[in-house]
């Protein structure tokens, strides 16, 4: 077996495990999921989406486009845990007309719609 790259035998059906040294991520239907460096989530989720003009995803990059057609967003996404990062700070590459800057930001402490105690 690689010793880069393994493949964990205790995955649900549909789901593959991956691990390169201290990273381990979860294959599942073309999604990146419960990506962790240790023990630690780094992200939730990562998968390509389109949306087209009725708010509508299609998730599936097969090929190439040989006409235009209507949408509304093509990209990847990307999703946090919201337990390990609420209020954590993060940095990030913010591009603007074609320039990078880097920005110090935070989390916010509570999910949209969370009910404080």
């Amino acid at each position: 077996m690689n010793p880069i790259l393994q493949v964990a035998a205790a995955a649900p059906p549909g789901r593959r495990g991956l691990r390169a040294g201290p990273l381990s991520v979860v294959f599942d239907a073309g999604d990146l999921r419960y990506i962790k460096l240790g023990e630690g989530e780094v992200i939730r989720c990562i998968y390509a989406a389109v949306r087209e003009k009725d708010g509508s995803i299609q998730s599936v990059f097969n090929g190439k486009a040989k006409t235009t057609f209507l949408r509304n967003r093509i990209g990847f996404c990307g999703l946090h845990p919201i337990r390990e990062c609420a209020g954590a700070k993060f940095r990030a590459l913010h591009k603007r007309h074609g320039k990078g800057a880097r920005v110090s930001r935070r989390y916010c402490r509570r999910a949209a719609g969370e009910r404080s105690r």
